[in-house]
């Protein structure tokens, strides 16, 4: 009904400017009854769904049982009999097409041909007699288990509708207000009010000083400044709301967008699922909305509706926000303008980037590593930024840990007990062998389409191998420099972003009054915090989950980017989100980046989170071992003072100064401890199983996407991390009748929901996945143990330690083709050229000279380098002939390979508990509840 309510709020608000008070009403109560129609239509077929796999099971139960007990009392001294009471009993089943039709009439022959011939004995018809015996015990399992599927799923939603009715009732939360999680959701609110109410003691003279006379003073070079004052000519004309329509294909991108984000509840989104298919009534809300930015100076947070209240919510990740409780139309009209004008900013900022504003380093070659450096660079440029209206849904959702960095700060080094899982190490000698002759040389270089390629993977996944390679690299490169690696992120970031910078960035692009005038309202909403009662004007931070705000932060970050691409030329910046890294051989250059990092912080009014800072120096196996350390033990050496004096964090994964990834298992401990407390409180078997499921993938998410570069031993890694974490959160618990193993989550899941424990449910259907019958845990070691098989394959352990021997190969083959054409007669050959050209060939230079151009030049260092980013799929397991190949049509190859080995692994039980590996009717299966109950986030 909540939904409804939206969509008719939608409704009655276009209507009051559309149409009168008896088309309104009219309107309305249409409305009203077809929504109410399709809601009551969708619930009912839900509920005949789940009664229906009920009803089943009791009339096969009732069908064939009286049938099996006439059977055991005839025996085996009738055996004609037996046989045509089962036959009967399949024919007249009252479940139809659960029997073979063809079995049933070959049974039948059987029968009237035995009468008649005496070669049909009492033993083939005993044989047939049991061979029907267990094909309607197979279909009675079945029945119980689709009884017991329908009975979970009823369960899930019961609890669903009792939360919701005691939330509604008490106008709180079923959890206990005591709870640790209310207890830290408390303070985290505490602190975003006294962050958010109050104003920033900020000066705004010495940034818009900085972006005068420093950053966008190009002084005597007129093509820079022409570049840039074409950007400031063509802000004030680029979205003219007075003469600017909202179309209802515009409002179905943001629709899509909206759904895709955050900023909306469920009941939100699903209101927008339904009104996104009602072109009438979008045509409407088009017409309000266009009316509304025509009047854009009117605009307030109330225009449609009262939008004061703070909510607070909490990720997996642990990280807490707040953002106003939004109503429909606030949410598109603000989705719409913050669309438009991220796309034209999105645009202006790459243009810069990619002219003459930006320094992109020295000329290098096509398929060099720079020039795979720059791509990288350039694809993840601004990528939580929409590239137009149609294009709205961002790609770098996924939930990552933040660590607190560990940190001595008198300690010049950090020492841990790290003595398995061995990095595997590159050779650094550029020694010429006569055996790189014979050496197969690399594959040519893979081409990179620019710009903005579609990622198989999020950003910080690829963050993480291009580090690991960049490490790899300067180790063979530079074995006597160390590398020095830089994290840092803002502290309380859009919370906590001043206004004044914002504006005044916008202002100097060249916004025009009336939409300045608009963003700060935009950004100084009236709102109410939990307990309070009265409204109060935020006066820092920008509203959560909005794209304007995300353009607004976003700008901010641009021009710190800007600002350290101008001071230190020799310096990346890369960025996930507030969070930047960078890294440098050159001390100096590490140190001028990182004093700049801190004058931007401080001139926008900003601090850096001292907990999440940290630095790493990274050495090559000779200097490493000129650090003192403890036998078998690897340090972290922290970076040069002023640099913050913490270790790095990736994830679950410590930097160590061996170039070395490694899971630290003790910060997980304290998301092992969540992660059993949410089991624990689990009211429902489906509720317990989602639970485990959103768990497992964040876990690995952390621990690292493996690529060729990471090697074999970080699957290792994950596995044995997957193990202590199953025996930390499942050890205690102790049932010694079942046989499995401690650790196992089937146990667990047994011993706390009786239901499942009576019944001794089979492995295969708890593990066979939700949308095909079976209750859906899923198994987070088969993938792995797949991918680590695909990588032991491959067998690429090599890093970069044969290509300097190639080096030598290259260098000299460039000589002697040079010398050949040397010896030409002077003035060239016959044909008057040299060896095919018309000039003197060009010196091939010095040793020192040729490996200078390793990076910007050799495309064969930049071959291996993108060899070594590769992420590999894991291989197609091999299957039996009844594996059912529909059944996972359309999936990407990595779930069709899961599925596949659970296959593999449940054949065996499938087939024995109920004779095939069909044990359901999907078509009985309620998709829309399933789909619903995936997309259900955790509670806390």
């Amino acid at each position: 009904m909540y939904t409804i309510n939206l969509i008719l709020l939608v409704v009655a608000a276009v209507s009051q400017v559309t149409a009168g008070p008896t088309e309104d009403a009219a309107q309305v109560s249409n409305g009203a009854s077809s929504l109410s129609s399709l809601k009551s239509i969708l619930h009912h077929v839900t509920n005949s769904k789940l009664d229906e796999l009920k009803r089943q099971k009791t009339l096969m139960n009732n069908h064939f049982q009286p049938i099996l007990d006439q059977v055991s009392k005839v025996g085996g001294s009738k055996p004609r009999d037996a046989l045509h009471l089962l036959v009967t009993g399949q024919m007249n089943s009252p479940i139809k097409d659960i029997f073979s039709l063809e079995e049933i009439e070959k049974v039948i022959t059987l029968l009237r041909n035995a009468e008649q011939d005496p070669s049909i004995s009492n033993e083939l018809l005993n044989l047939t007699t049991e061979k029907l015996k267990e094909e309607i015990h197979y279909s009675l399992r079945k029945c119980d288990y689709s009884y017991l599927y329908g009975t979970l799923l009823k369960e899930w939603l019961d609890v669903q509708n009792n939360r919701a009715l005691a939330i509604t009732n008490t106008n709180q939360t079923t959890e206990d207000q005591n709870s640790t999680y209310k207890l830290t959701e408390a303070k985290e609110l505490a602190k975003f009010k006294e962050v958010m109410l109050n104003p920033a003691d900020f000066d705004i003279a010495p940034f818009q000083k900085l972006l005068k006379e420093r950053l966008f003073n190009f002084g005597e070079d007129v093509e820079k400044t022409r570049e840039f004052e074409t950007v400031q000519k063509e802000t004030p004309v680029a979205f003219k709301f007075a003469d600017h329509y909202i179309s209802v294909e515009d409002l179905r991108h943001c629709m899509k967008g909206l759904i895709a984000s955050d900023l909306l509840s469920i009941e939100k989104k699903g209101a927008l699922r339904e009104l996104t298919v009602n072109t009438e009534a979008l045509t409407d809300v088009a017409s309000l909305l266009t009316s509304t930015l025509h009047n854009i100076d009117r605009w307030e947070w109330n225009t449609f509706s009262t939008n004061e209240i703070v909510v607070i919510t909490r990720a997996l990740a642990g990280e807490y926000k707040v953002k106003l409780d939004e109503d429909i139309l606030t949410a598109l009209f603000l989705q719409y303008i913050g669309v438009y004008w991220a796309v034209y900013f999105k645009r202006q900022f790459l243009t810069m980037y990619n002219g003459r504003l930006w320094n992109s380093g020295e000329h290098n070659s096509y398929g060099s590593i720079d020039h795979i450096r720059r791509n990288f660079h350039r694809s993840a440029f601004l990528t939580s930024l929409p590239s137009s209206m149609s294009s709205q849904e961002n790609t770098q959702l996924d939930e990552y840990v933040k660590i607190v960095s560990a940190g001595l700060p008198q300690a010049e080094y950090l020492v841990e007990d790290v003595q398995a899982y061995p990095i595997p190490r590159p050779t650094y000698s550029t020694t010429f062998s006569p055996q790189a002759q014979r050496r197969p040389r690399p594959p040519p270089p893979t081409k990179i389409v620019q710009p903005e390629p579609v990622p198989t993977i999020d950003f910080k996944q690829k963050f993480l191998h291009v580090l690991s390679t960049e490490i790899r690299l300067n180790q063979v490169l530079r074995p006597n420099s160390s590398l020095t690696v830089v994290q840092t992120e803002f502290e309380t970031f859009t919370s906590s972003i001043p206004h004044e910078p914002i504006l005044a960035t916008m202002e100097f692009f060249g916004v025009s009054k009336p939409w300045l005038g608009f963003f700060k309202k935009f950004l100084k909403p009236k709102v109410k915090f939990p307990g309070d009662t009265t409204a109060q004007e935020v006066r820092r931070g920008v509203p959560s989950d909005h794209v304007l705000s995300q353009l607004f932060s976003e700008s901010l970050l641009f021009l710190m980017e800007f600002h350290l691409n101008s001071e230190v030329h020799k310096v990346q910046l890369y960025r996930i989100s507030d969070e930047f890294w960078y890294w440098n051989h050159n001390a100096t250059q590490t140190l001028l980046a990182w004093n700049t990092v801190n004058e931007f912080t401080k001139l926008v009014g900003l601090k850096l989170n001292e907990n999440r800072s940290g630095s790493i120096s990274i050495f090559s196996d000779d200097e490493l071992s000129k650090v003192a350390q403890p036998d078998n033990q690897i340090p972290k050496k922290v970076g040069p003072k002023p640099l913050p004096q913490r270790g790095i964090n990736w994830g679950y994964l410590n930097l160590y100064s061996d170039g070395g990834f490694r899971i630290d298992q003790k910060s997980t401990e304290n998301f092992v401890t969540e992660m059993r407390g949410q089991l624990n409180k689990s009211e429902s078997v489906l509720d317990w199983i989602l639970a485990y499921n959103k768990y497992m993938p964040f876990f690995i998410r952390n621990f690292g996407k493996s690529a060729l570069v990471l090697g074999t031993q970080h699957q290792d890694q994950i596995i044995e991390s997957l193990k202590k974490l199953h025996e930390d959160v499942f050890g205690a618990v102790q049932i010694s009748t079942n046989g499995l193993a401690p650790g196992n989550p089937l146990r667990a899941l047994k011993e706390k929901f009786s239901s499942l424990f009576e019944m001794n449910v089979i492995d295969a259907w708890v593990y066979w996945p939700l949308e095909k019958g079976g209750l859906g845990i899923v198994n987070p070691f088969i993938s792995i143990i797949l991918l680590r098989e695909t990588y032991q394959q491959r067998n690429d352990t090599a890093l970069f330690r044969e290509i300097p021997l190639q080096d030598k190969l290259e260098w000299e083959n460039l000589k002697k083709r040079h010398d050949n054409n040397l010896k030409q007669p002077i003035g060239g050959n016959q044909h008057g050229n040299y060896g095919g050209n018309q000039y003197p060939p060009k010196p091939v230079g010095t040793w020192d000279e040729y490996i200078s151009k390793r990076e910007s030049m050799l495309t064969y260092w930049g071959a291996r380098y993108n060899v070594l980013l590769e992420v590999l799929e894991s291989n197609r397991p091999s299957v039996s002939s009844r594996y059912p190949w529909n059944l996972y049509e359309g999936t990407n190859e990595e779930e069709r390979n899961y599925f596949m080995s659970l296959f593999n692994y449940y054949e065996n039980q499938l087939l024995k508990h109920f004779g095939s590996v069909d044990f359901i009717n999907t078509q009985l299966l309620p998709s829309s509840l399933i789909k619903n109950i995936l997309k259900t986030k955790l509670r806390y």
